[in-house]
């Protein structure tokens, strides 16, 4: 029962259990700081505690939480967020590798080794859609290639003002007149003939 103390005394000190303490939720009138007293006792007489005030449904609620705390901690897991569209590359990826777990994929992805390269390869020429914004896509490319920076901000900067005076050269400074004067950018010739 030792290490049952130990992690819930862990959950109690990080306020984990105060999400359970809400009028709607109790079933006995208490304060927020008995309701902290009665919590922080060791696991078996909180858990009478809380069996006492919370309603069950909430009383369940709060053991789940406690139970993924304490596996979370036990079996030094992290929780990774990403978005749908991520998750999806990702899924096809660990398909395509023929890996059985997301750990595997990343151990794989970060492993420096020719094999890994090899594997982006074949990846790459699926052309998964990016979950990514065109800003977030920008700060990665810059963070792969930062010897490339100067040359892009001189692309964007050319391609600026040159569709700035072609467009200044037009009586009709349309969102089209814009577009044409896009079109005829050597660097956006040369970025869309690739």
């Amino acid at each position: 029962m030792g290490d049952q103390n130990y992690f819930w005394t862990m959950f109690v000190e990080q306020g984990k259990h105060m999400g359970s303490w809400h009028p709607d939720y109790l079933q006995a009138e208490i304060g927020r700081s008995e309701f902290e007293q009665g919590c922080m006792q060791e696991y078996q007489h909180a858990q009478a505690f809380l069996k006492q005030v919370l309603i069950p449904a909430q009383s369940r609620a709060l053991n789940n939480r406690y139970r993924q705390f304490k596996s979370k901690l036990q079996h030094a897991k992290k929780t990774l967020t990403l978005g749908e569209e991520t998750l999806v590359k990702l899924d096809k990826a660990k398909s395509k590798l023929r890996l059985d777990s997301y750990e595997m994929l990343f151990e794989y992805l970060l492993e420096p080794d020719e094999s890994v390269q090899i594997g982006l390869k074949q990846l790459s020429t699926q052309q998964l859609e990016s979950a990514l914004t065109w800003q977030q896509q920008f700060e990665l490319l810059m963070i792969k290639h930062p010897n490339k920076k100067r040359l892009l901000q001189e692309v964007i900067r050319s391609v600026y003002i040159d569709a700035w005076n072609s467009a200044k050269e037009t009586k009709g400074r349309s969102l089209s007149t814009l577009e044409t004067a896009l079109e005829s950018n050597e660097w956006l010739q040369l970025i869309t003939d690739v």
